[in-house]
């Protein structure tokens, strides 16, 4: 019998007894349930870390489009030497000046940051396309629009330039491989025009249908003078139709400009623009299906780039049969933008060669044919363009589930227990778990004593 326990106070030992059989009985049943909760912990995807942008809902491409917040955004600053912003997206930063500028014969029209999204019931922005859900202490603004006044015609612009993008982790300035996504977030009506310029070409991106009809009915046209520039023109004047919306884009700039004009109509000519920084993204899943070949079965699925370094893996834990990456971008300043997917055992003990392997891929949301994700039987091997998202997920059938083995229950035959007195469940006691054993033993030895003592007291 243990020392310790021979000098406790009677009260405190029966108390010791049964706290000691409780803790055994609860780890017993819940041991099974916090492994899980810790394995899910360790395994739930978390939001990729940017500063001065965001990521909106749906839309083309609304994975790789991080949108500036304007909301800091200095009428005066950027009317003068240019105000400077810094954007952090996952491992890069983003470095330019926003600049603006009237034209040399209209009165300039004053941004204001839009604090509420959308602008207009009827824009794509913030309606079908890019939605953020702000609460009422949230500042964010990805949209510079207009106040609306007297003022027609060309009347002015506003820029990001003198772009820079450096890599947080090798302080490496890079110099290709990432895109400014130029977008109308209001409506273009009759007589009014949005010029998307830059420094290299700029060329449609993507286009927004509207409630009733398609981005720039007025037509798109482009050119080239001291900039690249493609023109956005609303519907004719008195055309009755309401547009959707253009996104252009141009890859790896110096400079991105929107230049606005407006129509002859004060009350409603107000145009809206917002800008937006690309990178390529990549990540992996996981899914098992059905049950484990073995019980303790764990993979490991990666995505490495072409300078074989990992850039996104996700492992399964425990008993969960899914896992998947955060979405990581793809190094811009990689020259070969190849990615290849693999699965491996994640730990000794697993044979991936008793699982059925597939591989399921997506780019920018559409699935990606069958016969390119693994061309000869070979793990995934992808080009990724500029601002694609493309995610890959390995599923797992096993070929044979192997049988638990049963465990025994109850005493190997010809165990004989002498009699205390008292009846214990003996499957606990020979079989259970350690603390629930213990206790049963704790309870067995104080019930000897006390028939002890009792044997030995005077009749």
């Amino acid at each position: 019998m243990p020392v310790a326990f021979v000098f406790i106070l009677r009260p405190l030992r029966v108390s010791l007894l049964i706290a000691l059989f409780l803790a055994g009985s609860l780890s017993l049943f819940s041991g099974s349930s916090q492994a899980d909760a810790l394995s899910l912990r360790a395994t739930t995807p978390q939001p990729r870390v940017t500063d001065g942008c965001r990521y909106g809902d749906g839309g083309p491409n609304h994975q790789t489009i991080c949108w500036i917040d304007m909301s800091t955004y200095d009428e005066e600053l950027a009317g003068a030497e240019g105000q400077q912003r810094t954007v952090t997206v996952g491992d890069y930063k983003v470095e330019f000046v926003v600049k603006k500028a009237k034209s040399r014969l209209r009165d300039w029209k004053p941004l204001l940051p839009q604090l509420e999204l959308p602008i207009s019931p009827d824009s794509s922005f913030g309606n079908s396309a890019y939605r953020f859900e702000l609460s009422e202490d949230d500042s964010f603004a990805p949209v510079l629009y207009q106040q609306l006044n007297d003022d027609v015609g060309e009347t002015g612009y506003v820029e990001i330039t003198d772009i820079t993008v450096k890599s947080l982790i090798s302080s490496m300035d890079i110099r290709s491989s990432f895109s400014i996504v130029m977008a109308d977030a209001d409506v273009l009506v009759e007589d009014e025009l949005l010029r998307f310029e830059s420094d290299v070409k700029v060329d449609v991106f993507k286009t927004l249908n509207g409630n009733n009809g398609q981005a720039c009915p007025g037509g798109i046209q482009e050119g080239k003078k001291d900039l690249y520039w493609l023109d956005c023109a609303g519907a004719e004047r008195n055309s009755g139709s309401q547009s959707g919306a253009l996104l252009a884009i141009a890859r790896d700039p110096n400079t991105a400009r929107i230049a606005f004009s407006n129509n002859l109509d004060p009350e409603s000519s107000r145009l809206g623009v917002a800008f937006g920084i690309m990178f390529s993204e990549v990540q992996a899943g996981k899914v098992i299906e059905g049950d484990r070949a073995t019980v303790d079965d764990q993979f490991l699925v990666s995505a490495t780039d072409s300078e074989s370094a990992v850039v996104a893996s996700a492992q399964t834990r425990g008993s969960e049969n899914a896992a998947q990456s955060v979405p990581h971008i793809l190094g811009p300043e990689l020259a070969d933008r190849t990615v290849v997917f693999s699965e491996s055992a994640a730990n000794g003990s697993t044979d991936v060669s008793k699982y059925r392997r597939s591989w399921t891929c997506t780019r920018n949301g559409d699935s990606i044919p069958e016969d390119e994700i693994s061309a000869g039987g070979a793990d995934p091997s992808l080009v990724l363009a500029s601002g694609d998202f493309v995610s890959c997920t390995a599923s797992n059938t096993a070929l044979q589930v192997e049988s638990p083995s049963a465990s025994p229950v109850g005493p190997p035959p010809g165990t004989t227990l002498p009699d205390t007195g008292i009846d214990l469940p003996l499957t606990p006691l020979l079989w259970g778990g350690s603390a629930v054993a213990l206790g049963f033993a704790l309870l067995a030895v104080h019930r000897l004593r006390t028939v002890y003592r009792q044997r030995r007291s005077p009749q």
